[in-house]
């Protein structure tokens, strides 16, 4: 049925736009209705003017005016009763072909399929497209012909086949047909090729020299008289041309920006009742509230270049809602102190309301390397989609899916009407402290107002609804605003001054440096003198899609191969703080930690992984199912994070609540008695116990899905929050109670800004083994399982207001929780697949990865298993026996390139890793 939709106004296109011409070449002479098609333009501009509100410079309009002239003193003398429905016909053929122009270039797909919508690369490709539309035109030219040919040829059978039968044509009819289609359809393959790469204004221009070329030949070929007038009209119809040809790109720029607006109008998915009114233009954006987010959101770009101030008034037409992007350019200026606002020419009315996904919903796909093309959908914005991962491959439905979303227990909140992206950078004192600091002053802009060392204008609402990655100290975000964007400029450098930035060198070292990247679809300038022209420059280097992807993938392509990759980072904040370095702002239990450490891994699958980093596991449980009982007092989990740590554990893991199968109910008050003494002993609380210095700076995290047992232990000296169950809890399937403990964690890893680890897991680690549901999928139902359903729940955590900074994520496939032993298989062997941008739509895509195989059952089940030849009978081990076992998953593990391992046995798993690392690092 789409393609009958698309393909049928394509064939009634062709029939009656032939049908036109042709009554007019058979009426007036052929360079008559040529000049007259020559209109074209005119018709083209008329229409992206009126029926899109597309607006366009005057030279553009001047150009139409010797056009038009010069039509109308082309066709003065072939006026009168008898041609009037000839040149009518003339007319409506150039309208027609205009309209299909129009028309076809909007459902055809983008002539690069790499850098396509998903969206897009769903549509016909050109010859597809002209296949089916012709054949739609045949079947509507069928009745036409019946009724008018048909009687003649079965009356005159002798004259359809022969040439000398009645008439004095050197060929028969047949023959003419045959020629005629033949030249036809090749004209339309060639046409098609062109208007899939070009606008339908370059592609008049093109026809418009044909046109000439057509003109000049019917006045000679047919020794046709022409008048002192026409001929003066025809030279003006050619100057015309000539200047309309020199407007052409700003006619292509209005063009381009109304494709997009299309594209978002296409897009767009009303989420509830109140986006639908949005979208509808019947209601505007309700007050800032103070509930959570799902996550939602689009990307909307401006143009300016980081390190060039940009802002811009929102036109009135904009308070229904964020504006579609409008991509920037890619220079990089420094920020000029004074703010000269430079309008855009044409402000549109479209109001958009939001996606189910952000600005960065494809941001987890790292910048390309220079030896691998931008990853695009890119974007996520790529990656945009509003249905589950595993429903937007193109699969079948299935009867029901076996796990709740959570966003359907979670509260939606109301848009504010402005939407901008915003870099930081900060290379001077503690610059994730720095970050976050600012990040914490952005969404507090009565605060800033307030201090007294500042005169800041910054009053209004601002919210953070999505970050990036952290490549080296320069992440970016997205955010939500009531502030318009002069207010917005002023407050981001009050925040800067506030952090501790001073004027000095141009370029030079700064505690934090904050630009906007985008704001909503304007292009300003924010300099003194008056940059007109060079604006228009600009434009012609806009990217075509205003997201945050392309943008960074922009830049990292132009970056030269002797400049250092920028890799992604994860900051440890330090814990317990001697003293608050920074004070206390609203909208924060805590003040901003300073900065123990931080990691780096690759931001692009073409790198070497790098360093794989190892988490220790200490249990300080009586059951585990390994250790129980051996690390449950102070002094015996001390040994163990003494013997870790000098055998070179980056991290150690302490957890007080097992999860193996039927392990009993521990309460809050017991786990947080079992976890805490042992990390405030290691951070040096307890002097009578020996804690080795070198102990006493590993980074800890804490083993729990408890928000109070989290807060507790960070408080205590961890640094890292490790829940197998994603914040949502062990309920499964999930229900409300799952989405009121994920708002409490978050809440909690939010303000003490801690790294946490997301596993996936469905409940009891021994239940909930079926992954029928995804059978379907591209590579492997587990693979797609982990993705969709863990990839879910890292969206809600990291995606809306309150929600995590992206670099603050690391993923864990969850191998042995609710997996068989086929399955645990799969996602060792495939571990990488799992975070691959190229898999797309992938919403784990570009995140650190977690592998956690450490004496797990599944190795004593292929332990077990007797050999098929006899030669292996297989034996009973218990967690130690599986040594050996767990060396060989660790090192599928970084060959599949986990940034990090979760091990018991330290100082023999760093070998295997360090052997490893060498094979395939």
């Amino acid at each position: 049925m789409a393609i009958v939709r698309n393909t049928l106004p394509m064939g009634a296109f062709q029939v009656f736009g032939h049908m036109f011409s042709s009554m007019a070449i058979s009426r007036v002479p052929v360079s008559t209705v040529h000049t007259i098609k020559a209109l074209s333009p005119l018709f083209t501009v008329a229409a992206y003017a009126l029926l899109f509100g597309v607006s366009y410079s005057p030279k553009t309009y001047l150009s139409l005016l010797p056009l038009t002239l010069g039509v109308m003193l082309a066709t003065t003398f072939d006026m009168s009763a008898s041609n009037t429905i000839g040149l009518l016909c003339a007319f409506g053929s150039a309208l027609v072909f205009v309209s299909s122009n129009i028309f076809f270039k909007k459902i055809m797909p983008s002539a690069s399929k790499s850098n396509a919508h998903p969206q897009s690369a769903a549509k016909l490709d050109k010859l597809n497209l002209l296949f089916y539309s012709s054949g739609m035109a045949f079947l509507l030219m069928i009745p036409m012909w019946l009724y008018y040919d048909l009687p003649v040829f079965l009356s005159q059978t002798e004259r359809v086949t022969h040439p000398a039968h009645g008439h004095d044509s050197a060929h028969s009819v047949t023959y003419y047909l045959f020629m005629n289609g033949t030249v036809h359809f090749a004209q339309c393959i060639i046409a098609f090729i062109i208007l899939s790469s070009t606008s339908p204004v370059t592609y008049s221009i093109a026809s418009l020299i044909k046109r000439v070329a057509v003109i000049c030949i019917a006045i000679v070929w047919f020794n046709q008289s022409v008048h002192p007038v026409q001929g003066v009209g025809i030279l003006l119809t050619f100057f015309g041309l000539w200047m309309y040809n020199n407007a052409k790109g700003d006619v292509e720029k209005g063009e381009n920006k109304m494709r997009r607006v299309e594209a978002a109008r296409d897009l767009m998915l009303p989420g509830t009742n109140s986006e639908a009114k949005m979208m509808s233009g019947r209601d505007s954006p309700a007050a800032l509230e103070p509930v959570m987010s799902t996550g939602t959101g689009i990307a909307t770009a401006y143009g300016r270049p980081r390190g060039m101030s940009v802002a811009a008034q929102r036109s009135p037409n904009h308070s229904k809602g964020p504006a579609f992007p409008h991509p920037p350019p890619l220079h990089m200026h420094g920020v000029a102190p004074h703010v000269k606002v430079t309008p855009p020419s044409a402000p549109t009315s479209i109001s958009i309301p939001k996606y189910d996904v952000s600005v960065l919903d494809s941001y987890p796909s790292p910048p390309p390397s220079l030896d691998e093309s931008p990853p695009m959908g890119s974007v996520d914005l790529p990656y945009i989609h509003s249905r589950p991962l595993h429903e937007s491959r193109a699969q079948p439905m299935r009867a029901s899916q076996p796990w709740t979303s959570i966003k359907s227990f979670l509260p939606a909140h109301a848009s504010l009407p402005h939407t901008a992206a915003i870099a930081l950078g900060s290379n001077l004192g503690d610059r994730f402290a720095n970050i976050e600091h600012a990040l914490r002053l952005l969404e507090n802009p009565a605060h800033v107002s307030q201090d007294s060392n500042v005169a800041s204008r910054s009053e209004g609402h601002v919210a953070i609804v999505d970050t990036s990655f952290m490549y080296e100290t320069a992440p970016i975000m997205q955010i939500e605003t009531t502030l318009e964007p002069l207010a917005l400029l002023a407050h981001l450098k009050c925040i800067e001054i506030m952090v501790g930035r001073v004027p000095s060198v141009r370029n030079g070292p700064r505690a934090v440096d904050l630009d906007i990247l985008l704001f909503d679809d304007k292009v300003i300038d924010t300099r003194e003198e008056d940059k007109r022209n060079n604006l228009e420059d600009l434009s012609g280097e806009l990217v075509t899609d205003g997201t945050i992807e392309t943008l960074l993938g922009r830049i990292t392509a132009a970056r030269t191969k002797d400049e250092p990759v920028m890799r992604k980072v994860i900051p440890f904040p330090r814990y317990p703080e001697a003293s608050a370095s920074k004070g206390m702002i609203p909208g924060f239990k805590y003040p901003v930690p300073s900065t123990a450490t931080h990691w780096s891994f690759p931001s692009s699958f073409a790198e070497s992984a790098g360093k794989t980093y190892i988490m220790a596991t200490l249990n300080a449980t009586p059951d585990s199912f390994s250790d129980g009982s051996e690390h449950n007092t102070i002094p015996t989990a001390v040994a163990y994070a003494n013997s870790s740590a000098a055998a070179g554990a980056d991290i150690i893991d302490v957890g007080g609540y097992s999860t193996r199968p039927g392990a009993p109910f521990v309460s809050e008050e017991e786990e947080i008695s079992r976890v805490v003494p042992i990390v405030s002993t290691i951070r040096g609380s307890n002097t009578q116990v020996d804690v080795h210095p070198k102990t006493k700076e590993v980074l800890i995290s804490v083993d729990t899905f408890r928000w109070k047992v989290a807060e507790e232990t960070i408080l205590a000296g961890a640094n890292c929050i490790n829940d197998v169950y994603s914040f949502t809890g062990p309920e499964y399937p999930l229900n409300q109670a799952s989405a009121d403990h994920l708002i409490e964690m978050r809440r909690v890893a939010r303000d003490l800004a801690v790294p946490v680890v997301l596993m996936h897991s469905r409940g009891d680690a021994g239940s909930n083994k079926d992954y029928e549901f995804y059978k379907h999928a591209v590579d492997s139902p587990i693979l797609e399982a982990v993705r969709t359903e863990l990839g879910e729940k890292v969206d809600v955590i990291v995606k809306g207001r309150n929600g995590l900074r992206r670099w603050l994520a690391i993923i864990d496939p969850g191998v042995g929780f609710s997996k068989s032993l086929e399955d645990n298989l799969e996602l060792l062997r495939h571990s990488s697949l799992i975070t691959k941008p190229t898999i797309s739509p992938n919403p784990l895509a570009g995140y650190p990865q977690l592998i956690g195989t450490s004496r797990k059952s599944f190795l004593g089940v292929i332990l077990a298993k007797a050999s098929e030849d006899g030669t292996y009978q297989g034996r009973k081990t218990d967690g130690r026996g599986r040594l050996h076992a767990t060396a060989a998953a660790v090192a599928c593990a970084v060959q599949q390139r986990a940034t990090i391992v979760r091990v018991h046995d330290v100082e023999e798993m760093i070998d295997v890793v360090r052997v490893a690392s060498a094979l395939w690092g």
